[in-house]
């Protein structure tokens, strides 16, 4: 047996203590690691009235006796941790019962498949139109940002996850950072500043505003319009190199890379006020922000 439903799937009201039962069950092998930003992404809603009922899945093991959570570990923990639970929340609780744990397990995948998923791009929209600061940002500006921030996360690389769990991460993490996609989509068009709204490109501005917002809405801002009078300047000679780049570039996290290094190393130089060689080498280490 692979695994059976124990009854028809039914609506229950949520309340703290049903939350902390299902939160309380054990986990299977392999379960994602339970993350707080994930959790703050599920009150934000919660505390919009954009949540909508949620799926809340345990399957009871003849081998082991034990009965599994196998779907809502997050959204458990958030109805936790809510000052108050919504009147209006409701869980639809869905029971199982399989023979041994490998089939607990083969269940649990059934709540992530790879079929049934939404787009990467359908995930980000989603988690953006949980914050009404972000209704006016063109969608396409939210889409690079999230990656350059992942950009920034990943050392100066992006691992292209189009069906896992690190898409609502990479999402979330774009949450907790909105002044700086706020300030991208003020200052950078798509249309206008197509060689800038890149994603080696804003994962640098990332980095940059990281170290000193200051600092980076003036070099940012120099680099776009190119105001500062000395052709050889961090500022210009970045301008340049984005304007051909982004014509001959390939897409692909080499390009991407390629991108956010070259960046960097001119905004190192700006900050240091000294020049700095600027080359890009495969195989070298991705440089320090200064």
């Amino acid at each position: 047996m692979y695994y059976k439903q124990i009854r028809a799937p039914r609506p229950i009201h949520i309340t703290r203590k049903n939350a902390e039962a299902h939160a309380a069950l054990p986990n299977i092998r392999n379960d994602r690691l339970l993350k707080q930003e994930r959790i703050e992404a599920y009150k934000t809603m919660i505390y919009s009235g954009t949540m909508r009922p949620v799926t809340w899945a345990t399957a009871r093991c003849v081998e082991t006796g034990e009965t599994y959570r196998v779907n809502g570990q997050h959204t458990a923990h958030a109805y936790m941790q809510v000052e108050q639970v919504p009147d209006d929340s409701y869980a639809m609780l869905e029971e199982y019962v399989c023979d041994t744990l490998e089939d607990v397990a083969r269940l649990y995948q059934t709540f992530d498949s790879k079929s049934a998923i939404r787009t990467q791009s359908e995930i980000f929209k989603a988690f953006a139109g949980t914050d009404d600061r972000l209704a006016g940002v063109q969608s396409k500006i939210v889409e690079k940002c999230i990656s350059g921030i992942a950009v920034v996360r990943g050392g100066g690389r992006i691992v292209y996850d189009r069906f896992t769990n690190a898409t609502a991460d990479k999402a979330t993490d774009m949450l907790n950072n909105i002044d700086f996609v706020l300030w991208v989509s003020e200052h950078f068009k798509t249309g206008q500043h197509s060689h800038l709204v890149r994603v080696g490109c804003i994962g640098a501005m990332f980095a940059s505003w990281q170290k000193c917002q200051r600092d980076c809405k003036a070099f940012w801002l120099e680099v776009r319009d190119e105001t500062n009078t000395d052709p050889e300047h961090p500022s210009r000679k970045l301008s340049r190199f984005l304007m051909k780049f982004s014509t001959k570039a390939k897409a692909g996290r080499d390009a991407i890379r390629h991108e956010y290094v070259v960046c960097v190393l001119n905004w190192n130089s700006y900050r240091k006020k000294k020049p700095i060689r600027i080359a890009y080498l495969p195989t070298a280490d991705v440089p320090a922000v200064s």
